[in-house]
């Protein structure tokens, strides 16, 4: 009977994180109903809150001592979707020390965010360690896009962590030179004031 009762409350658990009810996850959190039990695909209800990017429903959880293995491949799933858009999630994943660095179907969470001009959330994964290389030909050719698409917010990111503002593209356009060319005056002023600052150089 008591096993029973385990797995109604298991899947009540369940229901309210699908529904994102979160005053119901509460009642039965403070029921003393297991955070860490695990459905009949072995997974528990932090994992099943996670991979649905329910934010709400995974900190109360983690609030009322749900353990997380950081080591597991949803979270790289998790951190990955997040990394489109979800800075709660990001946020989330980060103070549970989810490594920043990890590879799901061969795509990064920082790459995601970056090919997707998502400059609030790049900064999170940079501050939180994520790997950037300032002089990769993958950085300047991003930084030249964000230049020619007017992404200001972006390109005053790729400065901040050193990538080149004197780089010149196949045709010996700078990078100023397209800002000019694409009528972005406020990159412009970005991109001068890199400029007077040696650490934005390109190496010798």
């Amino acid at each position: 009977c008591a096993a029973h009762n385990g797995d109604r409350e298991h899947a009540a658990v369940m229901e309210a994180i699908s529904k994102n009810d979160i005053e119901k996850l509460r009642t039965l959190i403070a029921s003393k109903v297991s955070v860490d039990a695990m459905n009949d695909q072995g997974q528990t209800a932090l994992e099943i809150a996670l991979t649905e990017s329910r934010v709400a429903a995974a900190t109360e959880l983690m609030r009322a001592g749900a353990k997380i293995d950081v080591s597991e491949e949803y979270l790289a799933r998790s951190l990955c979707l997040a990394a489109r858009g979800n800075a709660e999630m990001i946020r989330l994943l980060i103070a549970a020390k989810a490594d920043v660095n990890v590879t799901y179907k061969g795509q990064r969470p920082l790459s995601l965010a970056l090919f997707l001009h998502l400059a609030h959330i790049a900064q999170l994964l940079l501050d939180a360690g994520a790997d950037f290389k300032p002089y990769s030909f993958d950085v300047s050719q991003l930084m030249r896009n964000v230049v020619e698409k007017g992404k200001p917010d972006m390109v005053r990111l790729l400065l901040a962590h050193k990538v080149p503002a004197d780089t010149k593209d196949q045709r010996g356009r700078s990078l100023r030179e397209s800002a000019l060319h694409f009528d972005h005056p406020n990159i412009v002023a970005l991109l001068d004031e890199a400029l007077r600052n040696p650490v934005h150089h390109s190496p010798q």
